[in-house]
């Protein structure tokens, strides 16, 4: 077993000597961090596991350039090659050496130190942000920014600016009396003058700014692609930006060049494949490079949705393809999308302003260009396309679109739509329940259902002559029709109201408690407050009760279900589950 251990940490150690070869580890014989289980600290093995630098560090680094940041405690120092402190550990934090020199913090400021631990540029700095790949380094002190050279150890902008944000290796955003611009790192000249209102990065490489109330872009090395001439620029996904100037829209790329002219009143949100736009009050298509598929002509369009679009013409609406051929012809006063733009609803001229004797047509997609059109008294807009309801003859059929037939010749004096697989219907002034082929569930005979779920099962609660009944799924009696209320509830339970007293029952109709209630939660809470003999307790799941105590009300805690509140009329008090008073409270 310690040979496998053992020849697990020197796996793990070779598996790292390529990551420390690119670091450059330097040191003459190649040396990796290492703990020790036993003394709870790290030190430094060689190639081999064997201790070379004994483990006292709370943390360490991997060697680079033949030093080493280690942690002793809360502070930092740096090792050479042979375990030595050649910077003493009296930081909090030390960077990474660049050039021989590093930044340190010393009680919360910041200097920059040499691989000898000497002191080259004071600890003064509040704040600093090294820039990745060059010797540069932006410094806070006094609330001002400024870039210094580590190699040349002198400033290139002195602390000046109460914003520097880097944006490459080559420049920065930085922002002086309120004014945003940006400048160089060679000699900290500015590639903008600082009167930029605002800015936002738009992608790695684009930025969007406003000067003077007007939207232009530069990218990350400063350089301007659109001057700010837009009133406003919005990303449009990742690579497209909507532009606005005097109230016209168009599109451009990140860069600022034009795809779609700024020309248009309306360019819509992007969907299926292309922006609605409007031009002289009338609509068109584009595509997402710009192209106009459709030419603004239209006095009204809708969005395309599943390869249709419906558009007035002459003051009557057709619908039309992607290739701009009509597929429903203009002949409609109005045509309406069902709730899922699964099918159609049209009105002609004749019968849209007159409710008394309408007819709608029912306008079903075959295929993207082909429609079929069957007419009724009325059309529904809220269901799937294989169970519309239809009114025909006054009355109301489940009508298969995509069979272009009804789906059973039942036609009903009120039609639900189906969910689930079932419906509620009525006939003669009475509901039942129907399932998917036309089979009653629960024949029409009862005043009200109400469908209701308690998890993953369905039940419905039926009224006939004044009093609620329960019923299963499939039809099955539960509960005669002789209560007032009746409420599912949590986890498996009836809460029932007969002659003004509660009981609690099962969803399979037994019995859980004999004792009645005058009062009893409706919500849906268990253990459940209730009242008997102007008494309260909690009423558990298997009908067992708590202690009666005397008291105007018990409700469970809004912030806390595990506990109850108590009211007796002259204090409030908390109890358990189990009605036990909880001490304290």
């Amino acid at each position: 077993m310690k040979l496998i251990h053992r020849t697990l940490c020197i796996f793990l150690i070779l598996l790292s000597v390529q990551l420390q070869a690119q670091q450059g580890n330097s040191c003459p014989e190649d040396l990796f961090p290492f703990y020790d289980k036993e003394k709870k600290a790290w030190g430094y093995a060689d190639i081999m596991g064997m201790m070379v630098i004994e483990p006292i560090f709370t943390k360490v680094s991997p060697y680079s350039s033949s030093k080493a940041i280690v942690q002793k405690g809360n502070l930092c120092g740096v090792l050479d090659c042979n375990g030595n402190l050649i910077v003493p550990v009296q930081y909090e934090k030390i960077l990474n050496f660049r050039y021989n020199k590093a930044w340190a913090s010393k009680d919360g400021l910041w200097g920059l130190i040499d691989d000898k631990g000497r002191t080259v540029i004071a600890h003064q700095y509040t704040d600093m942000y090294a820039i990745h790949g060059t010797e540069l380094t932006w410094v806070k002190k006094n609330g001002v920014w400024g870039l210094f050279d580590e190699d040349n150890t002198k400033f290139i902008i002195n602390p000046q600016y109460t914003v520097a944000q880097v944006l490459s290796p080559n420049c920065s955003l930085i922002q002086k009396d309120g004014k945003l611009g940006v400048v160089n790192h060679v000699n900290g000249g500015f590639l903008l003058e600082p009167n930029i209102e605002n800015v936002k990065k738009i992608s790695p490489r684009d930025i969007i700014f406003n000067q003077e109330g007007k939207w232009g872009i530069f990218n990350n090395v400063g350089k301007v692609t659109q001057n700010p001439i837009y009133d406003s620029l919005d990303v449009f996904k990742t690579d497209i930006l909507i532009a606005k100037l005097n109230n016209q829209y168009g599109l451009l790329d990140l860069s600022g060049s034009v795809i779609l002219p700024v020309e248009y009143q309306q360019v819509a949100p992007y969907k299926n494949g292309y922006f609605r736009v409007k031009k002289n009050n009338l609509y068109g298509f584009a595509s997402v490079k710009g192209k106009v598929y459709i030419k603004p002509k239209y006095v009204e369009a809708t969005d395309f949705a599943n390869g249709s679009a419906i558009v007035k013409e002459n003051g009557l609406y057709g619908m039309i393809d992607f290739k701009d051929s009509f597929i429903v012809k203009p002949v409609y006063a109005k045509i309406f999308p069902s709730v899922f733009n699964e099918y159609y609803v049209g009105e002609t001229p004749a019968h849209a302003d007159q409710k008394n004797s309408a007819q709608q047509d029912l306008l079903v997609p075959l295929t993207t260009s082909v429609f079929v059109t069957k007419t009724f008294q009325l059309v529904s807009l809220g269901d799937s396309i294989t169970a519309i309801r239809v009114k025909q003859k006054d009355k109301w059929y489940y009508y298969n679109g995509k069979k272009q037939a009804v789906k059973f010749d039942i036609g009903f004096d009120e039609a639900g739509a189906f969910a689930n697989s079932t419906a509620a219907v009525k006939q003669g002034g009475n509901t039942g329940i129907i399932n998917s082929n036309g089979k009653y569930i629960l024949e029409p005979v009862y005043t009200a259902i109400e469908t209701s779920r308690l998890g993953i099962l369905s039940f419905y609660i039926v009224t006939e002559n004044g009093k609620k009944g329960l019923m299963n799924a499939s039809g099955k009696r539960i509960l005669a029709s002789e209560y007032e209320e009746i409420i599912l509830a949590q986890p498996n339970h009836i809460k029932v109201n007969k002659n003004d007293l509660w009981s609690l029952l099962r969803t399979d109709g037994t019995v859980v408690s004999t004792q009645f209630y005058t009062f009893m939660d409706t919500t849906d809470v268990m253990p459940v407050p209730v009242c008997r003999s102007k008494k309260w307790c909690l009423l558990n799941q298997d009908g067992v009760e708590t202690k009666l105590v005397k008291a105007l009300w018990i409700k469970q805690d809004p912030e806390n279900s595990k506990v109850y509140l108590v009211n007796n009329g002259k204090n409030s008090y908390f109890i358990n589950k189990s009605g036990e008073k909880i001490a304290g409270e």
